[in-house]
């Protein structure tokens, strides 16, 4: 009887999800390779400015530049949700709760 209470109490607890993303224009001078932008958005409204800064503030003759724009979802087990808070520190990452 304890087991399958100590089952039913472990499955009943509800995990916390966010979805992290990582949206930046990376930039790199052509004629001098230690001369980089990263430039990053923290909110999913900003990802068009991201594009024109890009494709505007950086013209194609002098910068090789790329979009990085990566998603993971971070999902808390029964401690706080520490990673998200990695990604988005570390990492250049914005998550969302899902």
């Amino acid at each position: 009887m304890a087991v399958f209470l100590l089952l039913g109490t472990v499955s009943s607890c509800k995990r916390s999800c966010y979805t992290c993303a990582q949206y930046c224009a990376y930039c790199q001078q052509k004629s001098d390779s230690a001369i980089i932008y990263k430039v990053c958005t923290s909110k999913y409204a900003d990802q068009a400015a991201i594009l024109a800064i890009m494709n505007d503030s950086f013209p194609a003759a002098r910068y090789n530049c790329a979009l990085l724009n990566n998603t993971k979802e971070v999902c808390d087990g029964q401690n706080k949700i520490a990673q998200s808070i990695t990604y988005y520190e570390k990492e250049d990452y914005f998550c969302t709760p899902n």
